[in-house]
């Protein structure tokens, strides 16, 4: 006999809270690789963004593109940046 639950067609009602992450970069080196949040695929050929599920092509010398975190203008990926 199977039990029932009170979560048997998912969860209704979600509790969202913030988590303040303080991560610190190389001052030459700001790219993704030193993030906490820098996730290795597919035996260390493609990683990705844990927060934002973005794949990271250039992960050793660029911030991704949809970045959450607070870095200055010149961290963040722009296409005049992209060579």
């Amino acid at each position: 006999m199977a039990r029932s639950s009170k979560y048997e067609r998912g969860c209704v009602n979600y509790v969202r809270t913030v988590f303040p992450l303080e991560i610190g970069f190389p001052a030459d080196n700001v790219c993704c690789k030193y993030c906490e949040f820098c996730h290795a695929e597919n035996g260390g050929s493609r990683f990705r963004c844990r927060r934002t599920g973005e794949i990271l092509f250039w992960y050793d010398s660029l911030v991704g593109e949809r970045c959450p975190l607070d870095l200055p203008k010149e961290y963040k990926y722009t296409e005049e940046n992209d060579s």
